[in-house]
C-alpha cells in the first residue's frame, strides 16, 4: 500500500499513525496511546479516526480490533519506487546489518529469523519497497525477575531515553535492534515476526527465508491458518 507522507488521521501525521500501529501489534486502545504519551482527548479522537476510515472495528465482546485494511495499512510505505537492483543492494546490506546485530554485545536481543517477501519477490523493473519481517528473542533471560527487570531498566537507562510509558524499556530493547536494521533506509519496510504471520496473503503469496530454521516458520503459519480457519 502507498501512503502519501501529507495526509493525517485523526489530526496526526499518517506516518506516526502507522508507526503507532507497528509499535502495537496487537492494537490499541485510548489506554494504551496515553500511556504512549498521547493525551486521553487526542487517543480518543486517533481511535474515533480509525473506526471511521475502516482501520479498526469493534469486536461483539466490545474489543477492537484491526481489520484486513488495517493490517494492509500499517503495511503501506510512503517511500518512492525504486528500481529492483536496487532493493537487491538494500536487501544484501540488511543482512549484514544482521549479522553485525547478532554479534552486538551491547544489544539485549537477538535476531533469530528473517524473510523477505512481497514485490520484491514478484520482480519487476520496479517495486514499491523491500518488505522484510524479522523475529527477536532475548539473548538472556535471567530467572529471577527482580534480576530480569533490572537488566532492561538499566539499559534503558543508558540510551538516555525519557520513559514515556510502563514497558518502555521492554520496548526500546527490541525497537533500538529495528532502528540499527533500518539505518534510516526508506525503501526497508521491517515488520515482526508476528505480523507478517498474522497478514492477510493472496492465493500467490510468497516469502523467502533469509534466516532461522524453515520448519518452525511454515509450522507458525500453518497454525496461524489453521486457527484463522472458520469451523465447520
Amino acid at each position: 500500500m502507498q501512503i502519501n507522507a501529507g495526509d493525517r488521521i485523526g489530526g496526526l501525521p499518517i506516518l506516526e499513525v502507522r508507526d503507532l500501529r507497528r509499535s502495537f501489534p496487537l492494537g490499541f486502545h485510548s489506554m494504551t496511546l496515553e500511556r504512549a504519551g498521547y493525551s486521553g482527548y487526542r487517543a480518543k479522537k486517533l481511535i474515533r479516526a480509525l473506526l471511521i476510515v475502516g482501520y479498526l472495528e469493534a469486536s461483539t465482546d466490545g474489543h477492537l480490533r484491526l481489520t484486513p485494511a488495517g493490517r494492509t495499512f500499517s503495511r503501506g510505505s510512503a517511500a518512492k519506487r525504486v528500481r529492483w537492483e536496487t532493493a537487491d543492494t538494500a536487501l544484501k546490506e540488511f543482512m549484514e546489518r544482521v549479522e553485525l546485530a547478532n554479534r552486538n554485545q551491547g544489544f539485549l536481543m537477538t535476531i533469530t529469523a528473517a524473510v523477505v517477501f512481497g514485490s520484491y519477490l514478484r520482480g519487476g523493473e520496479r517495486i514499491g519497497d523491500l518488505d522484510l519481517a524479522i523475529e527477536l528473542e532475548p539473548k538472556t533471560t535471567p530467572k529471577d525477575s527482580i534480576a530480569f527487570h533490572r537488566m532492561y531498566a538499566d539499559h534503558f537507562e543508558k540510551s538516555g531515553r525519557a520513559y514515556r510509558y510502563v514497558g518502555c524499556e521492554y520496548d526500546w530493547a527490541q525497537r533500538e535492534v529495528l532502528l540499527f536494521l533500518k539505518n534510516r533506509k526508506r525503501t526497508l519496510s521491517i515488520h515482526t515476526m508476528r505480523d507478517f504471520v498474522a497478514m492477510d496473503k493472496t492465493p500467490d503469496f510468497s516469502y523467502k527465508i533469509l534466516l532461522g530454521d524453515p520448519e518452525r516458520i511454515s509450522a507458525k503459519l500453518r497454525a496461524h491458518d489453521d486457527n484463522d480457519r472458520p469451523t465447520p
